[in-house]
C-alpha cells in the first residue's frame, strides 16, 4: 500500500506543478475538471496515508508520515473551498472526475482521521471518566433502555423508600427463619423420642435442591423434576417368542411336506399313512402354487419400487438444478445490490471487528515505542560512559576558542546566553554578534543608542503604516476585480502568488526529505519493523551533547567569571558583574481541583452522556443527478448523503491539526430527520463532553453569566468539549408559546453570544452546536450573531433516501426482499424517523409471528402508515426553503451566474435564428432566378 501511495504522491505533486502553468481562463468547466480531478486525487492520497500511519508500527517513520499526511489534508481542505467557489455551492458533485479515474462516490467518500479522537492528559481523561452525571444515579430504576423512563425527583424518592422497606423485610426474614432452625436442631438434640425427622421418600422419584429468584437463599426448598416419564411404554407383539408372522409359517409347513415326498417311497407302512402323505402332497401342492403367486406379486412390488425410486431421483435431481440455478440468480442479484443478504445475527460486524483491531494496533504501537525509548537510554548509557568526557572537552575547547576570538579583537568579552536561551548553542548556531557588532555596539554612547532606538520605533511605525496602505490596495483591487467578475463573469489564474499553496510546497518539501533520508534503506526487508540503529545513535548522540553542554555551560560561567575578574584587576578598573537575563513569568493559573468543580448541582444536569454512534449510521442516498443538472443550468438540491462529507470536513479543526474551522454551527430540519443522532456522531468522532444548555435545563439558574463563565471554563479545560443547544431558535425567540413561559428561554439568548460564543478561542477545541426545526420563529440577525454556518436539511426527503429508511427498518425485523420502491415513492413528503417509528410499531412480534401465514404486503405497509401518518404541509416546506436559500452564502453569486448564462445562451440561440433566416432568403432570391 505504501509503494502505491507513493506513487500517488508523485503524481499528485506533478500535477499541482502543472497546475500553475495552466493559462487564465473563464471557462468553468474546464477549471471545474482540473480542480476536481486534483480534489478527487487528493481524498484517495489522504485515505490512504491515514490508513498506513494507523498501520505503521516502525518508531522512526511515522513521523514523516504524520507530515505528509498533514500537510496532504490541508490542501486537500483548500481544494474543498476551490472546489465550492467554482460550483458556487458547499456540495460538490465531480462526476466527470470519477469518470475519468473510473471510481465511484463510494470511493472519494472522506474518511475518519486517525488523529480523532484528539487525545487528553492522562489526568484529565480520568476526571472526564468520574464526572458524576444524574442519569447515572437511578439507573437500575429506570428499566431497559427501549423501556426507560425518565423518572421525577418525587418518583425517585418514593422508589428509594419502597427499595428500603424491600431491603429490611428480606432481612427480617432471614433472621427469623435463622432462629427457626436453631430452635428445631435443639428439640431434636434434647428430644429425640417427640421430635423425629421425616422418613425419606423412595428413590424413584428424584429430587432437586433450588430456590426462587426472588426469595434469600437460606432454606433449600425441594422440587420435583417433571420431566421424568411415568407413563409404561407400548407393548411390542410381534417381538413375543409365541408370536410367528403367516408367511414364515407357511414356508415352514411346504417345507416339511417336500421332506415327507421323498421319503413316503421308501416308508409305506399302511393305507392310513398313504392317505394322510397323499393329503399333505394336495397340499404341498397347493402351497406351491401360492408361493409362485407370491414370488410374482414380489417380483410385481420390486419393479414398482425400482420405478418409484427412479422417479423420485428425476424430481430430486430436478430440483437440485433448479435450486442451483436460484442460487445463482441471487448471487447475481446480490452482487448488484438489488436483493437484500440476511444479516447473520451470529457473525460479528466488520465495524467491530475493524475497531478491536485498530485496538490491538494502538497496543503494539505502544510496546514498539517503549522499545525505542528503551533503546535510546541504552544507547545514551553507552555513549556516556565510553565518551562523554571526549564530548565535554571538545565543548569546553569550543567555548574556549569562543572567548579567546572576543579577547583577541575587542579586549572584553560576551555575554554569556542563559539556560532558557539553550545556552552555547546560540553560539553554534551564530545567533550571538560577532566581534565586529560587538566593537560597534561596545563604542556607542548613550545618545547614540537612544537614537538607534528611535529610529527603529520609526521604521516599525513605517513599516507598519506600509502594510496598511499594501492591505487597503489590495482590497481595493479586490472590490475591482469583484465588480469585474460581476460584469463579466470570474477568471482562473493558478499562476499568480496568491493561488500557490503553502500546504502544497510543504507536502513537498516533506516527501523530497523523506526520499533524500529513506533512499538506500530497504523497507520491504525490514518485515518486523525494527528501528534503524543508525539513526538511534545519531539520536542519542544528540541528547547527549544537548545534556552535556548544559553541564559545561554552568561550569563556563564561572570561568569566563573568574576571566572577567582578571581582565579588570589587568585594566585597573573596578570590576562590575553584568546583569543576567530573566526568563519573563507566565502566568501561572491557580489549578482547582476539577472533580470538586464539577460535582456542582448544575453541571450535573448540564453535563450528560451521548450513546455512542457514527456518521455511517446516518440514513442518507447521494444526489447522483447533481452533475447533469447543474450542466442544464439548473440549481437540483442536495440529498441527504451529501452532507457526511460536509460534516466531517467541519471538524477537523477539533483535531490535533492546526486547520481553521467554525467556532459554531446550527443543524436545521423537519422533526426527527436526524438532528440529534448527527449531533451524537459528531461528538462521538471528537469524544467530546457535551454541555447541554437547552432553555429546560437552565431554567433553576438565576446568575446566567457566572453560570456561563464557569461552564466555559470547564468546556476548556476539558476539552475537546461541545456546548449544544436543543432548539436553537428559543433564545432569540420573538414569540414565546404559553407552554413555554415557565421556562423562559430568552434567558439564555441576550448572554450566548458574549460569554460563550466570544469566549471560544481558535486554539481551543470547543464547539457551539445547535440544533432546531423552527428557524423562522426567530431574530434571524441576533442567531446569525451565535451560529457561523447552517446545515440545513431539505424539507422533502429524496427516493434514494427513503428506499433506504424503509430497507433498514424492515430488515432489522428479518424482513427481506420486499419491493418496497413504491412505499419510497409516496412517503417522500415524511422524515426519516417516521419511516423507522412506524415500522418499529407496526411490525410487533404478534405481526412477525404471523409472517408465514399471512405475508407483508407495501399494500398493507402503504395503508397502514398514511392512516398513522401525516405529512409536512406545505407552509412548514415553504418555510424551510426559503431558510435555506437565506443561509446559503453563495445564493446571490449563483443567481447572477444562472442569468448571465442564460443570457449567453439566448443570444446564441438569436444569431443561429438569424443565421437560419438569411440562408432562407438567399435560397428564396436564387430560386427566382
Amino acid at each position: 500500500m505504501w509503494i502505491t501511495t507513493k506513487n500517488d504522491l508523485r503524481n499528485v505533486i506533478l500535477r499541482e506543478k502543472v497546475l500553475s502553468l495552466i493559462k487564465p481562463t473563464q471557462d468553468r468547466n474546464i477549471v471545474h475538471s482540473t480542480i476536481g480531478n486534483l480534489f478527487s486525487r487528493y481524498i484517495i492520497l489522504v485515505n490512504n496515508l491515514s490508513a498506513i500511519y494507523d498501520q505503521t508500527l516502525q518508531v522512526q517513520k511515522r513521523p514523516v508520515i504524520e507530515k505528509l499526511l498533514m500537510s496532504s489534508t490541508k490542501r486537500l481542505l483548500e481544494l474543498q473551498k476551490e472546489m465550492q467557489k467554482i460550483e458556487m455551492s458547499n456540495f460538490t458533485y465531480i462526476d466527470d472526475a470519477l469518470v475519468e479515474l473510473k471510481w465511484t462516490t463510494q470511493n472519494i467518500e472522506f474518511l475518519r482521521p486517525f488523529y480523532f479522537p484528539r487525545k487528553r492528559n492522562i489526568e484529565i481523561q480520568q476526571v472526564v471518566d468520574e464526572i458524576p452525571i444524574e442519569e447515572e444515579i437511578f439507573e437500575e430504576l429506570k428499566g431497559p433502555s427501549k423501556f426507560r423512563k425518565i423518572l421525577t425527583q418525587e418518583e425517585i424518592a418514593s422508589e428509594r423508600r419502597k427499595k428500603t422497606l424491600r431491603d429490611a423485610t428480606n432481612l427480617i426474614i432471614t433472621h427469623e427463619k435463622a432462629r427457626q432452625d436453631r430452635i428445631r436442631f435443639l428439640n431434636l438434640k434434647l428430644f429425640p423420642e417427640t421430635y423425629k425427622i421425616l422418613p425419606r421418600e423412595p428413590e424413584s422419584f428424584p429430587y432437586t435442591f433450588t430456590h426462587k429468584p426472588d426469595q434469600i437463599p437460606l432454606h433449600k426448598i425441594k422440587r420435583t423434576k417433571y420431566h421424568i416419564n411415568f407413563y409404561l411404554p407400548k407393548i411390542d407383539y410381534t417381538k413375543f417368542k409365541f408370536y410367528e408372522p403367516p408367511i414364515y409359517r407357511i414356508n415352514r409347513l411346504g417345507q416339511k411336506v417336500i421332506d415327507t415326498r421323498k421319503s413316503s417311497a421308501f416308508n409305506l407302512e399302511s393305507h392310513e399313512e398313504h392317505r394322510e402323505d397323499s393329503e399333505e402332497i394336495s397340499n404341498a401342492n397347493m402351497i406351491e402354487k401360492y408361493a409362485q403367486m407370491k414370488a410374482e406379486e414380489e417380483s410385481k412390488l420390486l419393479r414398482s419400487q425400482y420405478n418409484a425410486a427412479s422417479i423420485i431421483q428425476r424430481a430430486f435431481r430436478r430440483y437440485q438444478r433448479n435450486k442451483i440455478l436460484k442460487k445463482q440468480e441471487y448471487d447475481r442479484l446480490a452482487l448488484c445490490n438489488l436483493v437484500e443478504i440476511p444479516v447473520d445475527p451470529d457473525k460479528p460486524d466488520w465495524k467491530v471487528i475493524q475497531e478491536e483491531l485498530r485496538k490491538k494496533r494502538r497496543d503494539r504501537k505502544k510496546e514498539f515505542d517503549e522499545k525505542f525509548i528503551k533503546a535510546l537510554e541504552d544507547e545514551k548509557a553507552r555513549i556516556l560512559k565510553l565518551k562523554s568526557h571526549l564530548i565535554m572537552e571538545d565543548i569546553t575547547e569550543d567555548i574556549r576558542q569562543w572567548f579567546r576570538e572576543f579577547y583577541d579583537g575587542a579586549q572584553d568579552f560576551h555575554t554569556y546566553p542563559e539556560e532558557f536561551e539553550e545556552g552555547t548553542i546560540m553560539v553554534m548556531r551564530g545567533e550571538t554578534k560577532t566581534v565586529e557588532e560587538f566593537i560597534i555596539e561596545k563604542n556607542k554612547t548613550p545618545a547614540e543608542k537612544a537614537k538607534e532606538r528611535a529610529d527603529k520605533k520609526k521604521q516599525k511605525k513605517e513599516e507598519k503604516n506600509f502594510k496598511k496602505k499594501q492591505a487597503d490596495n489590495e482590497k481595493k483591487l479586490e472590490e475591482i476585480k469583484k465588480k469585474l467578475e460581476i460584469k463579466q463573469g470570474p477568471t482562473w489564474d493558478f499562476s499568480e502568488k496568491k493561488k500557490q499553496s503553502k500546504n502544497f510546497e510543504d507536502l513537498q518539501e516533506s516527501f523530497n526529505v523523506y526520499e533524500h533520508e529513506w533512499k538506500f534503506i530497504n523497507e520491504i526487508k525490514n518485515r518486523h519493523e525494527v528501528p534503524i540503529w543508525d539513526w538511534v545513535t545519531i539520536d542519542a548522540y544528540a541528547d547527549v551533547h544537548k545534556e552535556l553542554r548544559l553541564i559545561v555551560d554552568d561550569f563556563m560561567r564561572i570561568e569566563l567569571e573568574l576571566l572577567r575578574v582578571a581582565l579588570a584587576i589587568d585594566n585597573e578598573t573596578k570590576y562590575v558583574p553584568p546583569k543576567r537575563k530573566k526568563e519573563k513569568n507566565k502566568k501561572k493559573n491557580k489549578k482547582k481541583c476539577l472533580l470538586t468543580l464539577l460535582k456542582g448541582e448544575a453541571l450535573k444536569i448540564i453535563i450528560r452522556k451521548y450513546t455512542k454512534r457514527s456518521l455511517d449510521d446516518f440514513i442518507g442516498d447521494e444526489n447522483y443527478a447533481a452533475y447533469e443538472l447543474r450542466k442544464a443550468n439548473k440549481n437540483p438540491l442536495p440529498h441527504y448523503g451529501d452532507y457526511k462529507n460536509i460534516l466531517r470536513t467541519m471538524v477537523i479543526g477539533m483535531g490535533p491539526l492546526e486547520q481553521p474551522r467554525s467556532k459554531s454551527i446550527c443543524i436545521v430540519g423537519p422533526p426527527k430527520c436526524g438532528k440529534k443522532l448527527i449531533t451524537e456522531a459528531l461528538c462521538t468522532e471528537m469524544d467530546a463532553v457535551i454541555f447541554d444548555l437547552s432553555a429546560s435545563n437552565i431554567t433553576s439558574i438565576d446568575d446566567v453569566p457566572a453560570f456561563l463563565t464557569f461552564v466555559m471554563q470547564m468546556a476548556q479545560k476539558l476539552q475537546p468539549s461541545v456546548i449544544f443547544i436543543d432548539g436553537a431558535h428559543k433564545p432569540f425567540i420573538t414569540k414565546i408559546p404559553p407552554e413555554e413561559v415557565k421556562e423562559d428561554p430568552k434567558k439564555l439568548g441576550k448572554f450566548l453570544k458574549k460569554y460563550v460564543y466570544m469566549n471560544i478561542k481558535s486554539e481551543d477545541a470547543v464547539m457551539m452546536i445547535g440544533t432546531t426545526n423552527q428557524p423562522w420563529n426567530c431574530s434571524y440577525a441576533a442567531m446569525k450573531q451565535c451560529f457561523e454556518k447552517f446545515i440545513t436539511f431539505p424539507p422533502q426527503l429524496d427516493y434514494g433516501t427513503a428506499l433506504m429508511a424503509w430497507n433498514k427498518g424492515l430488515r432489522s425485523k428479518k424482513v427481506y426482499n420486499l419491493d418496497v420502491s413504491p412505499l419510497a415513492k409516496v412517503t417522500q413528503d415524511f422524515t426519516v424517523g417516521d419511516i423507522l417509528d412506524f415500522i418499529e410499531h407496526f411490525l410487533n412480534l404478534t405481526r412477525r409471528m404471523n409472517l408465514k401465514v399471512k405475508p407483508l404486503t407495501s399494500k398493507e405497509l402503504l395503508d397502514e402508515f398514511l392512516q398513522s401518518k401525516i405529512p409536512l404541509d406545505d407552509k412548514m416546506k415553504e418555510n424551510f426553503m426559503k431558510f435555506m436559500r437565506k443561509t446559503d452564502p453563495y445564493t446571490s453569486e449563483l443567481q447572477r451566474t444562472m442569468q448571465r448564462e442564460q443570457a449567453i445562451i439566448d443570444k446564441e440561440k438569436e444569431n443561429e435564428a438569424k443565421k437560419a433566416e438569411l440562408a432562407k432568403k438567399k435560397k428564396s432570391k436564387g430560386g427566382r432566378k
